[in-house]
């Protein structure tokens, strides 16, 4: 049971039953689009069942650090950006993280900030100082008269538009200790009614480049519905635990590998016969959709027009396309 984030608001909470997943992808621009291709997976449990089936329990954020602890470990000479929402924008993410590990995401307005520790002086007693003192919560700081706001020009989801930033540079103690955050005030982000605030644990990146990098992670929701709506991610009605275990990250990874198999061979092919529709003439770039079309066309073409195949080979290579059209009817 998993709080629906859709449809719950501030005051009413709606709950549904179903497997929750924790998908690692690697974003990647092709065809002038953000594209996320899932690579690594978890299956989350709740803790009343952890502790029926006597299994250590793990957070969804935790499940989360092991993957990009995976991945991150595997390229060790290659600098990761993790992209997150505001669920996975905490200290399970940031804290003792991988040195080639950097996050970008959601912050909060309300956040506890803190300026840095002054450096110990000269015969002073005790252990040093984590943080120094209390100051402005971002949200405080957007609401003052005489908050420096700058504009910016970003480049999100296809379009260019103008925001108005601010910038903090601060201790988010709570989440990432004594490390300096870059948090992001965002004021007229398309979409977003009121003020946001995106943040990086690397204080050297820029503001436009936080909030451009932060609207790539929507490509992830985009790959949710097309494994749902045409690899049939949300299809199976599996009950034993292999079985689940196997079945949602077989569509997740036929989607990358659909993906990649057309950039490196499907694009050039003769099935790469990209449609043209008279209510469709404004379409621009290569979808999944035709992706998938050209991988089926290529797939049948050599089931079906190879010369060296005989009647009885055709014949059988026939029957599960007759089969599937006799289902689909």
């Amino acid at each position: 049971m998993h709080r629906d984030p859709l449809l719950s608001t501030g005051r009413r909470l709606f709950f549904h039953w179903g497997h929750v997943w924790v998908v690692l992808a690697i974003e990647v621009t092709l065809f002038d689009k953000s594209w996320a291709l899932p690579v690594l997976f978890r299956l989350h449990r709740s803790e009343k069942r952890c502790k029926a089936e006597k299994r250590p329990y793990r957070k969804i954020t935790e499940h989360a650090r092991e993957l990009v602890d995976i991945l991150a470990t595997r390229y060790p000479m290659r600098r990761f950006e993790v992209l997150g929402d505001a669920a996975y924008t905490n200290s399970s993410l940031i804290k003792g993280r991988l040195s080639n590990v950097q996050l970008i995401g959601r912050g909060r307005l309300d956040a506890a900030l803190y300026a840095p520790a002054a450096p110990k002086r000269r015969g002073q007693m005790g252990r040093p100082r984590v943080r120094g003192k209390r100051v402005a919560s971002p949200g405080t700081r957007a609401k003052a008269k005489t908050a420096p706001w700058k504009k910016v020009a970003v480049h999100v989801y296809g379009r260019t538009f103008t925001v108005r930033v601010l910038v903090v540079d601060a201790l988010w103690y709570v989440t990432a200790g004594s490390e300096l955050i870059r948090q992001v005030v965002v004021r007229g982000f398309p979409g977003h009614e009121r003020d946001d605030v995106f943040v990086s644990t690397d204080p050297a990146l820029s503001a436009r480049t936080i909030i451009e990098s932060f609207a790539k992670r929507w490509s992830l929701e985009v790959t949710f519905h097309e494994t749902k709506g045409k690899l049939g991610f949300e299809d199976p009605q599996n009950r034993a635990e292999r079985a689940v275990e196997r079945t949602a990250p077989l569509a997740f990874v036929s989607y990358t590998l659909t993906v990649l198999w057309y950039v490196l061979h499907g694009q050039r092919s003769r099935a790469a016969n990209l449609p043209t529709l008279p209510w469709y003439t404004h379409k621009a770039g290569v979808t999944f959709s035709d992706m998938l079309a050209t991988l089926r066309r290529a797939s049948w073409r050599q089931r079906l027009l190879d010369p060296d195949s005989t009647l009885a080979d055709l014949r059988k290579r026939l029957r599960p396309l007759v089969d599937y059209v006799a289902c689909a009817a």
